[in-house]
């Protein structure tokens, strides 16, 4: 008799285990129902065409209607310090454009500061076949990154840096001389307005 019940007991077992992955099947399924009803709603019902970032939608000629679709009326907020700044050195905006956070603009900066990294740049310089820099005062040559490292590789990577600067007029700080952000600043390179 012990050994009838043992199959009885397993096969109860078995039952109970069946009910259970259906129970949880059933839960899962009702989830997944849930989830789906919840992304349908926060799903957007815009047209394609106005997938684009405001700033792009503001230089064509029905923007003020597609914006004022998709914007509720606020009253503005001044501009932030940062913002009128790159207002100010910004290239390319449409007339009357505020700039806002969030916009994309092209900005055009008085200076590029470029450091120990400049040699494999001006070997791609070199590479395409350049033979002169379009602005030469931008450029900013700092070395600060590596100055410990006296190996004779370093030491030739740095030489090079100074005679490609040399020739081409670039303005070029040498290894000891300062920390690049530093020398910016103290050489009067690095602030708003510099060469208004």
């Amino acid at each position: 008799m012990i050994v009838a019940r043992r199959p009885v007991a397993l096969n109860a077992v078995a039952v109970a285990v069946a009910q259970l992955q259906f129970q949880t099947l059933i839960a899962r399924s009702a989830s997944l129902f849930l989830a789906a009803i919840q992304f349908r709603a926060y799903t957007s019902t815009l047209p394609r065409g106005q997938y684009a970032f405001p700033s792009q939608l503001e230089s064509t000629l029905n923007a003020t209607a597609s914006l004022s679709s998709q914007r509720p009326s606020a009253p503005t907020n001044p501009q932030t310090l940062t913002e009128k700044i790159v207002q100010r050195y910004s290239v390319g905006l449409s007339h009357g454009k505020v700039v806002k956070a969030g916009d994309h603009v092209g900005l055009a900066p008085h200076h590029c500061m470029t450091h120990d990294n400049s040699w494999p740049v001006a070997l791609k310089f070199m590479d395409i076949g350049a033979s002169k820099i379009h602005d030469n005062r931008q450029v900013v040559m700092p070395l600060d990154h590596d100055v410990q490292n006296k190996s004779e590789t370093n030491l030739r990577k740095y030489r090079q840096i100074e005679e490609f600067a040399g020739k081409h007029g670039v303005d070029f700080y040498p290894a000891g001389r300062g920390i690049g952000h530093q020398i910016m600043i103290e050489e009067g390179e690095d602030f708003i307005g510099a060469h208004d």
